[in-house]
């Protein structure tokens, strides 16, 4: 029998697609920043309330995917997307209902919806790595490209319906639960490869060579240099003095680059291994430190900055599930990676409402883009610190 190739073939692509379209609907996290002046203006949320919110999303985010692989050997991917765009429907309408109460924001942004967030992201990244077993980088790429363009969709959404009048949570409830029936419509496609991927259960638990804990803590250092400026992007870029345009555009670009940042570097994993995972933290921490002047410059600087760094930033979570296939093969995403994935739990806890308590005290721009290029400058030292040590043992495949 000479068809199940082609069949295959369009197969990938057609989970590919749906896998892009469910993540497009779950990554307007991203895009938070475009709300949080509103909820200031009409609630009175200042900016620790509005970074605690979007930093807890990640906390539950990753809770949630930790148990990925317990709910899909019990359930078939399709089943999963759709609690997870049930979950994030419901999250969006219980913070619209809430009417600027901080609990009911928390509990249904921070909660509800960052648990289907994390569902299906975990989903996505498992199934399309199932699909291409030999082809990590590019598996990791299509699954969270979608993730990243979300944010770009759902920024310039945002931007529009509160031009025409819809406070925050309203237009925030409309384009959530938009979002969340593009998921539903993907679970109707999404599905596991008709045979499963060779050796992925072969190497028993003990045989992990390399500890996987500094990655953690490279991934949290990395992810939280760009939430503590994501997550108040506008606000940051007002107290600036950013001209109009870059305020307007910014949020949208930021995510237009952690979009290609993702597609750039999982091509650059599969072709030059670890050495393209050095650059993505150097390079968010270089553009984090121009970040005030780019502000300031002419708006086509500005908004390239925003770019190179969203890009950078975007990296990052390829490269750590990249460099996860890398060390220790199939295993290394659907076992090892969601470990190091905790990195990105904890600094979404902590860093993002760290960032809004000093900037509610200080109004320091300059300061929260020197403390993301330390974070990031960090998450480089220890990812070059991990790979000299596994140097000097058994080389890294």
């Amino acid at each position: 029998m000479s068809a199940p190739p082609p069949t295959r073939t369009g197969s990938v692509l057609l989970v590919a697609a749906a896998i892009i379209l469910a993540q497009l609907g779950l990554g307007g996290v991203y895009a938070w920043s475009t709300y949080v002046p509103g909820l200031h203006a009409r609630y009175g949320l200042d900016l620790f309330h509005t970074q605690a919110v979007f930093g807890t999303v990640f906390a539950v985010f990753v809770a949630a995917m930790l148990g990925v692989r317990q709910v899909l050997a019990r359930w078939p991917p399709a089943a999963a997307l759709a609690v997870a765009a049930a979950s994030y429907a419901a999250g969006h309408l219980l913070a619209w209902a809430g009417q600027g109460n901080f609990a009911l924001l928390l509990l249904g942004i921070g909660g509800l919806a960052a648990f289907g967030i994390g569902l299906g992201y975990g989903t996505a990244l498992t199934v399309m790595n199932g699909w291409l077993p030999q082809r990590p980088g590019l598996a990791t790429a299509l699954a969270v490209t979608g993730f990243g363009g979300g944010s770009i969709v759902q920024a310039l959404l945002g931007e529009w319906l509160l031009a025409r009048g819809h406070e925050a949570l309203e237009a925030l409830a409309l384009i959530g639960v938009g979002a969340a029936l593009a998921v539903g419509a993907a679970a109707f496609v999404v599905r596991r490869p008709p045979q499963p991927a060779p050796a992925a259960s072969a190497a028993p638990a003990t045989t992990l060579a390399g500890p996987w804990w500094p990655l953690s803590l490279a991934m949290g250092c990395a992810t939280g240099s760009g939430l503590l400026l994501i997550g108040m992007l506008k606000p940051l870029m007002q107290e600036a003095g950013a001209a109009a345009s870059v305020v307007h555009l910014g949020v949208a670009l930021l995510a237009g680059g952690n979009l290609s940042g993702r597609l750039l570097w999982g091509a650059a994993c599969d072709a030059w291994g670890a050495r393209a995972a050095l650059a993505a933290p150097l390079l968010l921490a270089v553009t984090a430190l121009a970040l005030p002047a780019a502000f300031r410059a002419p708006p086509a600087l500005a908004l390239t900055a925003i770019i190179v760094y969203g890009a950078a930033f975007g990296a990052c979570f390829v490269i750590f599930a990249s460099l996860c296939a890398q060390q220790w093969g199939a295993q290394g995403i659907t076992r090892v990676y969601p470990r190091v994935f905790t990195g990105y739990g904890l600094a979404g806890l902590l860093i993002p409402a760290s960032g809004g308590w000093l900037m509610d005290r200080l109004h320091s721009p300059l300061l929260a883009c020197d403390l993301a290029a330390l974070l990031a400058g960090a998450a480089a030292l220890i990812v070059g610190g991990w790979r000299w040590r596994l140097s000097r043992g058994a080389a890294p495949r």
